[in-house]
């Protein structure tokens, strides 16, 4: 049976109304849900109230308390609760939660597995389970947390891992959360056959990620393997430049336990840039391991008798020293008292709990960035050259995870995607070459300043990057390289052995400018000339058009507008000056035809608009005017 167990602080009225712990004992439900506990309901509640009952009377020494018990969880919260510890569904715990969030009040949990814990600035979740079960909701703390920020993930795993299993870790991954910060992350699955033989292995192994289509489906994998299958996976991914700086990998080891929990001498090799992290079981299998729903409620009860009697004797202290008027205006407030609880609380489980240790894993990262060449700075320029292996392997401890208390990290799951180098100390070999790179130098000859183009890109590249600079110079490896350098009358000497250093791997990277010249030289792999801007325009498609009105389209709707009032307007005008002009009668010209009719007058003006002019011309200076 899975279980999660909920513990319910509340702290009810307003902050001006609720009673302090000097003048009223604390009040405190606890609720039983019956139609989720069913069978074990009588026996655990008959336990605990004999517990909670002995645990006050010897554990709380200052003030007193209340217990109401319910067996079922939608109570009313406005009778002066203090706290209320539940053990409901995962359903009515979130339930409980939201009502408890709008009258301020602190929450205690347990409840069934694979249920997303309440945050936990403003309640206590604790999760139980069978131990071996716990894989599922191990994932869905670290996605919670937020431990990686992936919107997909590649799930590789074994014969070993059931379909069942298979189901709860996908569901973990992908089932939606109220909270927004939380993102859902698109899952893939993929399943390889466990084999014994090292070479049957290792084939299976080359056949299932070499068809991954990682360009669509990302490079965020999720390996839930053996001890013995990681090792033959890592060297795989590695062969197939699968573990980069843009890869995550993420091994989860179920098959160890506390008396084989070494995982440094499980891993044969690491390389620089490369993104691992651990997560393998520390379980302690002991005769003594303790677990179990009556285990979780005394230890949180527990917590909470403790938190309480502080929270008495905190208020005494402080009501000793002000007068009354002056303690009614600066005693806690509902929130205030809350937190102080909840942190309380939170500190002594994770100082005295005992209960599921018998589920408890390991997170650890590999520090990689730079590590390759900390000898060589460490050394200060001695010779040395690396191949991209670390000789010695660092692990970080990151984190460890139990039911009780979920995952709780100590440093990022994985430190370099969101701190780079973590400060380490890169060697840059550069020269003397303005504009670019402008080398200043003391009165005994030491370099003491530098400036230029190139270092302005290398200093924000250290500040995004999380690097400092080792400056080391041509001239402190010129015994090394000087037998391995051609001239070149291309090149200056102090240019070749940049280059030479750089391909050497005595140096991280060169802070030095060269030419793009038409006979390109074979040691450089020119980029785009960071003049060149590259500019794309998206537009939206343009809509297809109606045939039918097609020779209204040269002109919009307030032109054709203007047009046809102006042939109204003019048309009737100029016949009535051509009509009126005693030109005609004068000269003894006819008025028949022409612009004498009312028809042609209005043809010639929409002509003249149009520029197209007319057959008929009026005589007259008027008309013409």
């Amino acid at each position: 049976m899975r279980i999660w167990v909920v513990l319910v602080c509340f702290v009810s009225a307003s902050a001006e109304d609720f009673p302090s712990l000097i003048t009223a004992n604390a009040s405190v439900a606890v609720v039983l849900d019956r139609q989720y506990l069913g069978e074990q309901y009588q026996p655990i509640l008959e336990d605990l109230k004999d517990y909670i009952k002995e645990l006050a009377r010897v554990e709380l020494k200052h003030g007193g308390v209340v217990v109401h018990y319910y067996s079922w969880s939608t109570i009313s919260l406005n009778k002066g609760f203090l706290a209320v510890f539940s053990i409901a569904s995962c359903e009515d715990t979130w339930s409980l939660f939201s009502r408890t969030e709008e009258e301020e009040l602190l929450l205690f949990a347990l409840t069934e597995v694979d249920c997303p814990r309440l945050p936990p600035d403003a309640a206590i979740t604790v999760t139980y389970t069978d131990a071996g079960q716990e894989l599922p909701q191990l994932l869905l703390d670290l996605r919670t947390t937020r431990a990686f920020n992936w919107k997909s993930a590649v799930i590789l795993h074994d014969d070993t891992l059931n379909r069942d299993m298979v189901s709860r870790v996908v569901q973990s991954l992908t089932s939606q959360i109220d909270d927004e910060d939380v993102p859902t992350i698109s899952v893939t699955v993929f399943k390889m056959k466990h084999e014994i033989n090292e070479y049957l292995r290792r084939k299976e192994m080359h056949r299932v990620l070499s068809k991954l289509p990682v360009k669509h489906i990302g490079e965020n994998f999720i390996a839930i393997v053996t001890s013995d299958v990681m090792s033959t996976m890592a060297e795989t991914a590695r062969d197939l430049f699968m573990s980069h700086t843009q890869a995550q990998w993420l091994y989860v080891i179920s098959d160890t336990d506390i008396h084989n929990s070494n995982i440094s001498s499980l891993i044969n090799a690491l390389y620089e840039g490369e993104n691992v992290a651990y997560i393998y079981n520390i379980t302690d299998n002991h005769e003594t391991c303790k677990n179990g729903i009556m285990c979780y409620s005394e230890e949180m009860m527990n917590a909470f008798i403790s938190a309480l009697d502080a929270a008495v004797q905190d208020e005494f202290d402080v009501a000793a020293q002000v007068s009354d008027e002056e303690w009614e205006a600066i005693r806690p407030s509902k929130i205030q008292r809350r937190d102080m609880v909840l942190k309380h609380m939170q500190q002594h489980i994770a100082a005295n709990s005992k209960c599921g240790n018998c589920s408890t894993w390991q997170a650890m990262a590999a520090d990689t960035w730079g590590s390759t060449y900390q000898n060589f700075v460490e050394a200060n320029g001695a010779e040395n050259e690396t191949s991209g292996v670390i000789e010695k392997i660092e692990l970080l401890q990151v984190g460890y995870w139990r039911p009780i208390d979920g995952m709780r990290f100590t440093d990022i799951l994985f430190p370099h995607i969101a701190h780079g180098f973590r400060g380490k100390m890169l060697p840059i070999i550069t020269y003397h070459n303005p504009p670019w790179t402008i080398l200043k130098a003391n009165e005994s000859g030491s370099i003491s300043s530098y400036s230029g183009l190139i270092f302005d890109i290398v200093n924000q590249l250290a500040k995004n990057k999380n690097f400092t600079l080792k400056l080391i110079f041509p001239g402190d490896l010129k015994d090394i390289l000087s037998n391995k350098t051609a001239s070149d009358d291309m090149y200056s000497q102090s240019a070749m052995l940049t280059m030479m250093a750089v391909a050497k791997k005595h140096a991280a990277f060169a802070a030095a400018c060269f030419t793009v010249l038409s006979d390109k030289n074979p040691g450089i792999n020119y980029t785009v000339p960071v003049s060149t801007q590259p500019y794309a325009f998206l537009i939206a498609r343009p809509r297809e058009l109606s045939r039918a009105m097609l020779f209204l389209l040269p002109f919009t709707t307030d032109t054709w507008l203007c047009l046809g009032f102006a042939v109204v307007l003019m048309g009737p005008t100029l016949y009535l000056v051509h009509r009126l002009s005693p030109y005609y009668e004068a000269m003894g010209v006819t008025r028949q035809g022409g612009l004498a009719t009312i028809h042609n007058c209005l043809w010639y003006i929409y002509g003249a608009l149009l520029q197209q002019g007319g057959m008929y011309l009026p005589r007259a200076d008027s008309g013409r005017l």
